[in-house]
């Protein structure tokens, strides 16, 4: 396949799982020969790491709406580079760069959907897009509802980020929390309502009663943080509640942890579930979209927003050692198997070469 110029269009200023993932596609795609050409907010974290690892960076307006403005200046950096593939990983970069590439004539315009809510301005995403990439068949599922058609659908997993977790030391990970020598059980999430922190908080108050000396790390920024501490306090845990805030050094903290958990009422995938795994780390996770696709049979599953059954599952890991570490052990295999970020580059470029060679 020819080198290609792929323009990847995002719209958010910080920088969470799904940002993740675009630094590691553009990063794949430069490693293979392409051109991949990032338009962001110049002033957002996923720019300026965009920038440290090398990949170009072209500023975009960061308002809120796309307006009739943003849109003619999407136009005019679109007609500045004239790219192959325009690649758009956000709602509001659906609306922003699809009517752009629509008045510019590109045709090969592709979109990912990684969050399962369900599709706001479905239109868009039925009449501005060559294709839609699905992260798992729970977000396949959504897209179909909104009347996505299916010839349009492409199923591409979200991949681990080796970058961030391998080379993880326990130690250095104590260190930096403070933590003793108790089990650690750590969640890697925004402190938002989806991702189901007070139901992990009321759990993790019930597990407690069978587990002394532990910790729960919350690594996470977001605006229910000044609840959830409120919270852990009223169920007397709030000691062993340790809020760590936005982390650059997951990899020792999952090195430091025992279990991870992630207790979300609304999941895509869920990247940081798929980084444990990659590190050998268990995980237990609610049935909530693509998680239990992501898990399979290499971790506990409970039902989504059911305390009993997440402190019963959190109380089992951390006891039946044996289970657990096959567990792991299986789970490790099959993240490396099914979630490296080769495999995602790989797919997506798959997607990519369908659209040019077919031309629709």
């Amino acid at each position: 396949m020819r080198p290609l110029v792929t323009v990847h269009v995002s719209t958010r200023r910080d920088l969470r799982g799904g940002e993740n993932q675009v630094l590691m596609l553009a990063e794949g795609l430069r490693a293979r020969g392409h051109r991949a050409i990032l338009f962001a907010p110049a002033a957002g974290a996923l720019a300026a790491c965009a920038r440290r690892s090398g990949t170009e960076v072209v500023d975009i307006p960061a308002r809120s709406e796309a307006d009739l403005r943003s849109i003619l200046a999407m136009r005019s950096r679109l007609l500045s580079t004239r790219p192959d593939v325009v690649h758009l990983h956000d709602a509001r970069a659906v609306t922003l760069g699809g009517i752009a590439a629509r008045i510019v004539r590109l045709r090969a315009v592709v979109a990912t959907r990684r969050v399962v809510f369900p599709l706001r301005g479905a239109w868009k995403w039925r009449r501005l897009l060559s294709r839609v990439i699905a992260i798992s068949e729970a977000v396949r599922a959504e897209l179909l509802k909104a009347g996505v058609a299916e010839e349009a659908i492409r199923l591409v997993r979200s991949a681990a980020d080796p970058r961030r977790i391998e080379g993880g030391d326990a130690s250095r990970g104590r260190k930096a929390l403070d933590l003793g020598d108790g089990p650690v059980v750590l969640c890697v999430a925004a402190l938002t309502e989806e991702k189901g922190h007070a139901c992990l908080l009321e759990a993790f108050a019930k597990a407690c009663k069978r587990l002394p000396g532990a910790s729960l790390v919350l690594a996470g920024e977001g605006p229910l943080e000044p609840m959830l501490r409120l919270r852990a306090e009223a169920l007397g845990i709030g000691p062993r509640v340790v809020f760590a805030g936005r982390r650059d050094d997951i990899g020792d903290l999952m090195a430091a942890s025992d279990l991870f958990v992630l207790a979300s009422r609304q999941e895509g995938l869920g990247s940081s579930v798929l980084d444990a795994m990659w590190c050998g780390l268990p995980v237990v996770v609610s049935g909530a979209g693509g998680l239990p696709e992501a898990v399979g049979d290499c971790g506990r599953i409970v039902p989504v927003g059911d305390t009993d059954a997440l402190a019963r599952a959190i109380v089992e890991a951390l006891t039946d050692r044996e289970t657990t570490l096959r567990l792991a052990r299986e789970g490790s295999e099959r993240a490396r198997r099914l979630f490296s970020p080769d495999a995602m580059v790989e797919g997506t470029l798959a997607v990519y070469r369908e659209l040019l060679e077919t031309g629709a």
